[in-house]
């Protein structure tokens, strides 16, 4: 049922509310109720507003209490959580990166140079060996947590590309832990309800990758047809691991 909802525009860090907006159950995030051609208005006259689903803004939420000096978000797609890390840690450097060279593009486009954010080729990244403090890994995945906003995935979902995600995920992870420091944290996030791409990949880690487990959290999806867009999120998963 949560499947065909029609999910609402949730919009995190509006400071007190913005015109076509409502408050979610949730505080510190808004309903946007306006038309979509003037988001990027409303986005662009609140500079700490992001649109992002209260279940997606876990996994940066849990580092709170960290004080990381360099911080690398390798998957870091539109730069959503991008910029919720720079804003969480705004004395640190925060950089962002992508495989794919368009969507580097993009985030240099979208936030280089904006506060405390740098865009780089994922080549000068994965060269930062041993020198990252915090790293988020946002690593792709079923989106079996997210079917309202994307439907093509529920078409797309069987066994086989299930294995595929979870071998691409292992993969990931093993290029992407020389980068840490040696007591960084590793953040492992997905928008997925599968147990093969979050707990057992992170049990994987702890157990023989000399990680430890410090947090872990597992969101349900909530919001049926009919109910309030108040108390609408996403389904997913995050843990942190310190090495």
């Amino acid at each position: 049922l949560h499947g065909i909802v029609e999910p609402p525009i949730i919009i995190a860090g509006l400071d007190g509310g913005a015109p076509d907006t409502t408050p979610h159950a949730v505080d510190g995030f808004h309903v946007y109720t306006g038309p979509r051609g003037v988001l990027g208005d409303l986005l662009a006259s609140c500079p700490g507003g992001r649109v992002q689903d209260v279940s997606a803004a876990t996994a940066v939420a849990a580092t709170a209490d960290l004080a990381p000096q360099h911080v690398l978000d390798l998957c870091a797609g539109r730069g959503t959580k991008t910029r919720q890390l720079a804003t969480r840690h705004p004395g640190a450097s925060v950089v962002a990166t992508d495989r794919s060279e368009e969507k580097v593009s993009m985030l240099r486009r979208d936030l280089d140079g904006v506060g405390n954010i740098r865009v780089v080729p994922l080549e000068e990244a994965m060269a930062m060996t041993g020198r990252i403090d915090l790293l988020l890994l946002d690593v792709p995945c079923t989106n079996t947590g997210v079917l309202a906003r994307r439907v093509e995935a529920k078409y797309r979902f069987d066994e086989r590309s299930l294995a595929s995600l979870c071998t691409l995920q292992q993969r990931i992870v093993a290029r992407a832990l020389p980068l840490l420091a040696d007591d960084g944290v590793l953040v492992y996030t997905t928008c997925s309800l599968e147990t093969d791409e979050n707990e057992a990949r992170v049990r994987t880690l702890s157990k023989g990758c000399g990680m430890n487990l410090v947090h872990e959290t597992s969101t349900t999806p909530e919001g049926l047809p009919g109910e309030d867009p108040a108390d609408y999120r996403d389904g997913g998963y995050a843990a942190i691991l310190r090495r």
